[in-house]
């Protein structure tokens, strides 16, 4: 498991800013999509969201409460270990 609940307790940050994070080679970005609704987006290293092709990222909407918050998390974990071998190929390609 990448996050957990107790360590999770982000949903007054997200209202507030873009919250980033990633794990053994995937990397996900959650920010607010309106009052009502969150973004979760994920994607391979090493590059940042802005830099990253299109087509590499993942998105998944979620309510903006902390029903969605964990739904987010439990996701996150999900598509970390669904992944594995994507996330596996992008370790060790750093920018020179």
């Amino acid at each position: 498991m990448i996050i957990e609940k107790e360590k999770f307790n982000i949903l007054n940050f997200i209202k507030k800013d873009d919250y980033t994070g990633s794990y053994s080679g995937m990397r996900y970005l959650i920010r607010s999509a309106g009052k009502e609704e969150m973004k979760v987006y994920i994607w391979p290293e090493p590059y940042s969201f802005s830099k990253t092709d299109k087509e590499l990222i993942i998105e998944k909407t979620f309510p903006l409460n902390m029903d969605g918050l964990e739904e987010a998390r439990v996701y996150l974990n999900d598509q970390y270990e669904a992944q594995k071998a994507l996330w596996g190929l992008s370790l060790g390609k750093h920018i020179v």
